[in-house]
């Protein structure tokens, strides 16, 4: 008993269908197969491409607004230390004023307590001289009636 795949006598049959078989598949894959493959590469690298632009655009439009984010943060830099520059400025005048305001009421106040103090220095002078008047006559009056 011989296998069935070495009996000669069906050589020519398994030729037969070996080429036969090898025929559609070669049809197949040249009429069907390979057109759809080709096809959906071809889509595949459309796509690719598209997708490849877009990145390159996306790419340049990021870069772009880096390069607007970067300009706008140095001009807000700028702005902001000018801002401060004037606020700061701003800020001296009005302590200026305000330490002139208070030397101003200070002096006010030091020249009125020292009139104070001067008018009151004067009352005490005066007051101070009626005092010694007094016990100059109360001394007189105690030397001429004591002698006497």
């Amino acid at each position: 008993m011989i296998l069935p795949q070495l009996d000669f006598t069906f050589l020519s049959s398994q030729i037969f269908w070996l080429f036969l078989t090898a025929f559609i598949t070669y049809w197949f894959n040249k009429r069907i197969f390979l057109p759809k493959l080709l096809a959906n590469l071809g889509k595949r690298d459309k796509l690719l491409k598209d997708l490849q632009e877009k990145r390159e655009k996306l790419e340049l439009h990021i870069k772009t607004v880096e390069l607007e984010i970067t300009e706008n943060f140095l001009r807000s830099q700028v702005e902001a230390r000018a801002f401060l520059a004037q606020a700061a400025k701003e800020a001296q005048k009005f302590l200026q004023k305000e330490i002139q305001i208070i030397n101003q009421t200070f002096t006010n106040r030091a020249e009125h307590y020292s009139l104070e103090n001067s008018k009151r220095k004067e009352k005490l002078e005066s007051n101070l001289q009626l005092v010694v008047d007094d016990i100059k006559i109360k001394v007189k009056n105690f030397i001429t009636y004591n002698v006497e």
